[in-house]
């Protein structure tokens, strides 16, 4: 028996509220093909217009968007299969503000540069419980966010490398620096305190805003010296899609329309182009920072700044600035709208053209290394070294050489991951980046010459970890890479262990620098036994020949427990036993053994 469908004696605007209790896109997509009736019922807008309200509930979009009635169903289309992940960007732009600056030279623009020794630094607290902000800006007023990274700085140079990291980390974005701008809020992440990058992904929530202020939450360590609560950040990062790389037309309107409505969108496209921050000069009268240092701190920042603003066309900018203070006058949004629609996608059109080849280098690349066969992995290779391609040498197609088992062509083995290492050492000038110079000492660990040369002409980055590799190789050539790395308590524990006491106390004193002396003399005694234990302890007890009237580095009362000196009812000399111990245990050494 035919069964009669209900809704056709509905009202047709009842059959739309029914429609309206439908939970979700599969549900509507499965009421769609009931019959034609309910197929053209459910292709009225304000159904689909519903859907996206109900999409942005659940998380898919954090906006509210507005687009013509007929167009919801290919809006919502296009959000549910839009991914921000299919080609993202690097978004950091300047640094606008911190919320405060232990040196001019330690700015918040130094997070957006590459030095693995340059860093920002907030001010001491007594407390670990004070937290710090950086804001940013973004490649344009309008960016979708996918994720954003930190690595946490390691003060190699200061008693114990203590590293600097927050507790946790919370991300704001929105279309002005100011925190009323702030739109969204991210949760809260845990941060590790180590030096390696950290990445902090948002979802798939479309999350648009112009500027991305990321809160750091606690402090975790104090410096030597102050005992004062700090936060240093090496490198501040952000990854996503500026609006001018969004091709499709309906989605590139809809999120446009929607940042226009934002009070702070059109006033901070309209602020000077080239404002100064108002961070770090908030501590500008302190004690010890010279007027003469700000100024350079101030031209550097400058010209980094202005160097990163190439990437977006100054003219389509000074365009967009004059439409905006258009609309702050006038108030018209559709006009706002016409005369901007066709700016930002010409305004990063060389970031997105640059991007897109770069994107279709590393597929090509990816194919190459995959294919495996000698001719494709030379060309490959041959890419992947090349000068303007450091892009492609991350450890994701690094690993593709390393998965790849040897070739044997014509009687000989070849280790593709070895191709790769040699051809970047026959480039000129090339660097190994630390995951490179890690693998390389992998290889060659046997081959100490071979690779205190490499060391010497400067082809490994240096840093603490390629350090440590390369002690258990060659402890000398170790100390040059800690030295350049500012790891000096490592720079110390090598000469410990090399016996080289009198570069203890010279690396100690040239630098002022004041280390772990007790745990030095262990290291030293579990290397080289009590005598070599007793002459550094002497060596740092007593007064250097220079300069004039200097002290010892340390006292002696510290390190005689640690030595085992017993002191005598009326002796004080704690130094005078020391000598007499060390007497003692040299002439114990030249006894012959009971064997």
């Amino acid at each position: 028996e035919k069964r009669e469908d209900p809704l056709q004696a509905l009202p047709y605007e009842v059959c739309i509220a029914v429609f309206l209790h439908v939970p979700d896109v599969p549900s509507l997509i499965s009421a769609s093909l009931v019959s034609r009736h309910w197929h053209s019922v459910l292709e009225d807008g304000h159904i689909w217009r519903h859907m996206c309200g109900v999409s942005q509930k659940r998380g898919l979009i954090t906006t509210d968007l507005r687009v013509p009635l007929d167009d919801y169903k290919s809006l919502l289309k296009q959000l549910v299969s839009f991914d921000v992940t299919r080609m993202t960007y690097s978004l950091m732009l300047n640094g606008i503000e911190a919320s405060s600056t232990d040196d001019p030279g330690q700015s918040i623009d130094e997070t957006l540069n590459d030095s693995l020794t340059r860093f920002w630094s907030s001010t001491g607290s007594e407390g670990s419980d004070s937290n710090e902000f950086l804001t940013y800006k973004l490649l344009q007023p309008v960016c979708l966010l996918r994720s954003v990274s930190m690595c946490v700085f390691r003060a190699g140079y200061q008693r114990g490398a203590p590293v600097y990291g927050p507790t946790g980390l919370q991300v704001l974005v929105g279309y002005g620096p100011e925190l009323e701008d702030m739109h969204y809020r991210s949760p809260i992440f845990p941060v590790a305190n180590h030096t390696d990058t950290q990445y902090f992904n948002l979802g798939s929530n479309l999350i648009m805003g112009g500027y991305v202020r990321v809160e750091l939450i606690g402090k975790r360590s104090t410096q030597p010296g102050d005992d004062l609560y700090y936060l240093a950040i090496q490198s501040v990062r952000s990854s996503g899609i500026p609006i001018g790389a969004i091709d499709d037309t309906l989605m590139y309107s809809a999120l446009l329309q929607h940042a226009i409505k934002a009070p702070a969108f059109a006033e901070n496209i309209v602020k000077p182009f080239d404002d100064l921050p108002k961070d770090e000069y908030t501590n500008s009268s302190e004690e010890g920072q010279s007027r003469e240092r700000q100024l350079k701190a101030t031209e550097k920042r400058l010209k980094q700044r202005r160097a990163r603003e190439q990437l977006t066309d100054h003219a389509k900018t000074q365009d967009l600035v004059a439409a905006a203070r258009s609309y702050l006058e006038t108030r018209d949004q559709d006009a706002f709208y016409e005369g901007i629609k066709g700016l930002f996608r010409a305004q990063v059109q060389t970031v997105i053209t640059s991007e897109e080849h770069k994107g279709k280098i590393r597929d090509q690349v990816r194919r190459l290394l995959l294919e495996g066969t000698m001719t494709s992995l030379q060309e490959g290779i041959r890419l992947m070294t090349e000068p303007e391609n450091t892009d492609l040498r991350e450890p994701d197609l690094i690993d593709i050489l390393k998965d790849t088992k040897p070739l044997i062509v014509r009687q000989q083995t070849f280790d593709p991951l070895l191709l790769y290492l040699l051809s970047l050492l026959k480039t000129p000038l090339a660097v190994l980046t630390e995951y490179e110079s890690l693998l390389l000492l992998d290889i060659f660990h046997k081959d100490k010459a071979w690779v205190r040369n490499v060391v010497f002409q400067r082809r490994l980055t240096n840093t603490v970890k390629v350090g440590e590799r390369l002690a258990a190789i060659d402890l000398q050539v170790a100390c040059s890479v800690f030295f350049a790395a500012q790891s000096y308590d490592k720079v110390l524990e090598c000469y410990a262990k090399l016996g080289d006491y009198n570069s203890i106390v010279r690396v100690s004193q040239i630098l002022g620098y004041g280390s772990d002396y007790i745990g030095l003399i262990q290291t030293v005694e579990a290397t080289h036994g009590r005598v070599g234990a007793l002459q550094l302890a002497i060596l740092l007890c007593s007064p250097p020949p220079y300069p004039p009237g200097a002290g010892p580095l340390c006292d002696p009362d510290v390190l005689k427990d640690v030595l085992g000196i017993a002191m005598e009812s009326g002796e004080w000399d704690v130094l005078k036993k020391m000598r007499e111990a060390l007497a003692q245990a040299q002439a114990a050494a030249k006894q012959p053994s009971a064997d």
